[in-house]
């Protein structure tokens, strides 16, 4: 065993307190965490506006997330969802411990927002505007948290 000495002093210097480490979001999650993409049908658009939302979603299991998320939008938005899977309006759905392992960002959080990737420009996240969140409160917490954090990189 080692120790360390102050560079300065030559003294020992005092252990350091471990850095503390956030539990990985899908962790905190009470089911399957899931990231998809929900095209929104032209009736449901604001005029200007993407088209396109990146949906965060937690669902009791894996087996059945497209229904689940299709049936929870119907409730949420309003909306008469029986085909958008179908048709395609959902689409890419995604386990965020998938994303987690596959994304490129230094930050593990960053991961479950980023979209895509090229040498000239690096990773291009979600924008934050375009982001709905279907998750348990500590859940959204956290992710409003790192979304926060995304904003003051893309500036």
């Amino acid at each position: 065993m080692s120790t360390a000495l102050h560079p300065s002093t030559g003294a020992v210097a005092p252990p350091q307190a471990p850095a503390v480490r956030l539990p990985l979001i899908h962790h905190m999650s009470e089911g399957l965490l899931g990231r998809a993409f929900v095209t929104l049908p032209e009736h449901m658009c604001p005029d200007g506006q993407p088209h396109e939302r990146v949906v965060f979603f937690e669902a009791p299991s894996q087996d059945n997330a497209f229904v689940f998320l299709q049936t929870l939008l119907a409730h949420t938005w309003s909306q008469e969802t029986s085909n958008w899977v179908k048709d395609g309006h959902i689409h890419g759905v995604t386990t965020m411990c998938f994303l987690l392992y596959s994304g490129l960002s230094e930050n593990r959080d960053f991961r479950f927002f980023e979209l895509d990737s090229d040498p000239k420009n690096g990773v291009r996240y979600a924008n934050p505007a375009q982001v709905d969140l279907f998750v348990t409160p500590k859940v959204q917490t956290r992710l409003h948290k790192v979304l926060r954090s995304i904003e003051g990189v893309q500036q």
